[in-house]
């Protein structure tokens, strides 16, 4: 009967690159605040068009939006928005519109997204000035994985 042979391994050195000082001191440093929820801008129009265009095209196939449109929207109402942000990356979004000011109220937004499964869980920790939140949840179970291959 043979026995396995054991390779010992040495610890090695990281090295840092050519024209990287070690001193802690001289090191860039994340500046980036990890989560961050703030109205969005024009300047954020680009992100808002990547996220409402994946989402788009992975229910309908295609887009009906275009970059200028939430562009001039974004100039009409940033009061009425919310960007999530991490680490200075959009991943999430609300934006309404001041003609449509009273739809966006809890009263009528929290029954229609229960309509869909959501569950209201209570108020919600964030405020944005005068405004304020009720978190919502829901379970997915895959539901989102079979939408999205669907092959629509």
């Amino acid at each position: 009967m043979s026995t396995p042979s054991i390779l010992a391994l040495k610890p090695k050195a990281l090295s840092l690159s050519p024209g990287i000082s070690e001193s802690p001191g001289c090191q860039r440093r994340h500046t980036l605040p990890a989560s961050e929820f703030r109205c969005l801008t024009p300047e954020d129009a680009v992100s808002v068009f990547e996220i409402e265009r994946e989402a788009f095209i992975s229910v309908s196939g295609a887009c009906p939006l275009d970059l200028d449109e939430i562009r001039h929207f974004l100039t009409l109402c940033p009061e009425l928005s919310l960007g999530w942000f991490e680490e200075g990356r959009l991943v999430a979004f609300v934006i309404g519109s001041l003609w449509d000011k009273e739809r966006l109220t809890q009263h009528a937004l929290v029954p229609f997204y229960e309509k869909f499964g959501f569950r209201a869980v209570g108020p919600c920790a964030i405020t944005v000035g005068s405004l304020a939140f009720t978190e919502l949840q829901c379970s997915l179970h895959g539901h989102t994985f079979l939408r999205r291959n669907s092959g629509c």
